[in-house]
């Protein structure tokens, strides 16, 4: 994986996709793996929302708040405190993290209009 470049945009909520030139120098099995432990899911989930939540102007201009939300939201998901419904565990933040793209499935609201 590789981060992706953008002006506007949180340290702690940075987006990556794949980089391709690793990956074909890797054998085909090892290219693509699942995510291999819950650390993983906690990171992506909550880099996710900490992107959106950046790039919705909710943290203001503090890289601290942005911290701080990415790492209480990790917190409160390992030991259980908030538990997203299933759909969140298994989809959100695969773009994000992963540069998965698809169609998607469900309605998404436009943050910006509210519609």
């Amino acid at each position: 994986m590789k981060k992706v470049e953008e002006r506007d945009r949180a340290v702690v909520a940075v987006r990556s996709v794949p980089d391709i030139a690793a990956l074909a120098d890797l054998p085909e099995a090892q290219r693509y793996v699942s995510e291999l432990s819950a650390k993983q899911v906690f990171d992506r989930l909550a880099g996710c929302w900490t992107y959106w939540g950046w790039k919705g102007g909710y943290f203001g201009a503090s890289e601290e708040d942005a911290q701080a939300f990415y790492d209480e939201l990790r917190f409160m998901l390992a030991k259980q405190m908030v538990a997203p419904n299933s759909p969140q565990w298994f989809n959100t933040g695969l773009h994000w993290a992963y540069g998965i793209d698809g169609p998607a499935r469900a309605t998404i609201v436009d943050w910006k209009t509210a519609s």
